[in-house]
């Protein structure tokens, strides 16, 4: 568990986001806001995560603006990543998304024309370490029946 307890948003509550939203409760972390463009998402998260009191936007512009988040993860459709992404770095607020940035190439690049590079504001991640096919893998590597890879 981590020394320090920062105040997270989550946009972007489906079964990914929920994921997210459980790992960072159980982190001892504070989940003060979420969000998703679909309101009955935002009811059912609530519900599947045991928060109370938070906060919930249909937009992410309105939670990128509410000032009470330290961080946010971005856990919604990929083609609505970075939609979804820019208020927060344009507002400083770190970012984790879910992999990939966007749908296609063209589309990253003017995302990053657009918000600019070098603020370390956004890290993308792929936690590919639940994969069935890759858990399965690891434990051949950890048994030596399989080579390094």
């Amino acid at each position: 568990m981590s020394d320090h307890v920062f105040r997270y948003g989550l946009f972007g509550v489906g079964r990914w986001g929920c994921v997210h939203g459980q790992i960072l409760i159980a982190q001892g972390q504070r989940l003060v806001a979420i969000g998703d463009e679909n309101p009955e998402a935002l009811a059912s998260a609530v519900r599947k995560l045991g928060i109370q009191s938070v906060a919930t936007f249909t937009e992410a512009r309105s939670m990128a603006r509410c000032g009470s988040i330290d961080a946010v993860v971005i856990a919604s459709h990929t083609k609505d990543h970075a939609r979804n992404a820019e208020p927060f770095v344009r507002a400083g607020i770190p970012v984790y998304l879910e992999k990939p940035l966007t749908a296609d190439l063209s589309e990253g690049f003017a995302f990053v024309k657009t918000v600019g590079v070098g603020k370390n504001l956004l890290q993308i991640g792929l936690q590919r370490r639940f994969d069935e096919a890759l858990v399965y893998a690891n434990q051949l590597l950890h048994e030596k029946r399989v080579g390094e890879i």
